[in-house]
């Protein structure tokens, strides 16, 4: 049996989930949640292990360590919107 679930979207249109079974559409659910959940709780957590870590670095560790998650985060970043325009955009769009 095939359900549909209906989601309002940004702009007040509603966007349709499609789910094989009753599970389905839970798990959608639960893993729209976790990612929503993780993306909130991430900047807690990674300030957290910071305050552990940067009182044992000296000056010149902790200078070396921002620009290394800067470089690191910065890269993860850009390289994660290239694979999105190459390989997401064009299924989602049914190719260009």
């Amino acid at each position: 049996m095939y359900h549909d679930l209906s989601v309002q979207g940004s702009g007040g249109s509603y966007v349709k989930l499609n789910a094989f079974s009753f599970w389905d559409g839970v798990g959608i659910y639960t893993k729209i949640a976790l990612m929503i959940a993780f993306g909130i709780s991430l900047p807690f957590t990674l300030f957290q292990l910071w305050a552990f870590v940067s009182p044992g670095l000296t000056g010149d560790d902790q200078i070396y360590s921002i620009c290394l998650f800067e470089l690191s985060g910065g890269s993860c970043f850009w390289l994660l919107c290239c694979l999105a325009a190459d390989r997401i955009v064009p299924d989602a769009s049914g190719g260009w």
